[in-house]
């Protein structure tokens, strides 16, 4: 894996994975984002693995595309563009949101374009004060992509996506947990322990029901009731047969904590 994406994996199940592009604001570049992938693969393959961390080094998040890459292509961009969000871009969102995984966003500094939506990925979102998110796709006169047309409205509601897309605003991490595109805006020394604190409690957590959690809110937001009520059927039918539904009984009964072992 290049060094552009630094993975760590702890004894507790938990994976942090760190842009590390720092001289650059993290920017995407094709390096970045191979590595991202092998990242985001790495988390879904690895059993050991139950819960991600996403976060950045330096000062920023991440400011989306790195636009020295266009200005020295020689060929056809639009092709270029669509090679590298065929290949790297949506498989990242797709890994992230599809993956029966609790990932944790743990957001540094500002988080712009892509990168704002890359932040956005995860179903957990943590920033820091010094944080921001910005849609700069209008601005340069492109539309969104990492799925933000799918994730914006479903955070901030129709209206405020439009707002949101069509007039770029650089909105403050704690404006940003009022909007709810975030969970906690937190002091800056106190964001990422708390992100991790989450991802520790996760990780001890049932990781099978919490996949078919996140796995059912998702469809919930896309699927109509009949068939979401189907697919939750199946869900508990299938829950039932694991070693984790039978110890959250039994603790329960004998009230002690429940000691989940991902079976």
């Amino acid at each position: 894996m290049s060094d552009k994406v630094l993975l760590e994996v702890g004894d507790s199940g938990v994976a942090t994975i760190r842009l590390n592009r720092p001289e650059a604001r993290n920017a995407m570049n094709p390096e970045l984002l191979e590595a991202l992938l092998d990242a985001v693969n790495r988390v879904k393959q690895d059993d050991a693995i139950k819960v991600a961390v996403l976060t950045g080094e330096g000062d920023a998040f991440c400011v989306g595309a790195d636009l020295k890459v266009t200005s020295g292509f020689d060929g056809n961009v639009s092709v270029m563009v669509r090679n590298v969000m065929e290949k790297y871009t949506n498989p990242i969102t797709m890994g992230i949101m599809n993956m029966a995984k609790p990932w944790i966003g743990a957001i540094n500094g500002v988080a712009a374009g892509g990168g704002c939506n890359l932040a956005l990925a995860p179903e957990l979102v943590v920033a820091s004060e010094k944080a921001s998110f910005i849609q700069v796709f209008a601005s340069r006169g492109l539309n969104l992509d990492g799925g933000g047309s799918y994730l914006l409205p479903r955070l901030v509601g129709p209206r405020k996506a439009f707002e949101l897309a069509y007039m770029p605003e650089n909105i403050p991490a704690c404006k940003a947990e009022e909007l709810g595109m975030i969970n906690r805006c937190l002091p800056h020394e106190q964001y990422i322990d708390f992100a991790c604190q989450w991802a520790q409690e996760l990780a001890r957590g049932p990781s099978i029901a919490l996949g078919q959690i996140k796995l059912g809110l998702h469809m919930g937001m896309t699927e109509p009731l009949d068939r979401v009520l189907e697919w939750e059927k199946a869900s508990q039918s299938f829950l039932f047969s694991t070693e984790d539904l039978v110890e959250g009984m039994v603790s329960f009964m004998q009230k002690r904590p429940p000691e989940f072992k991902g079976k």
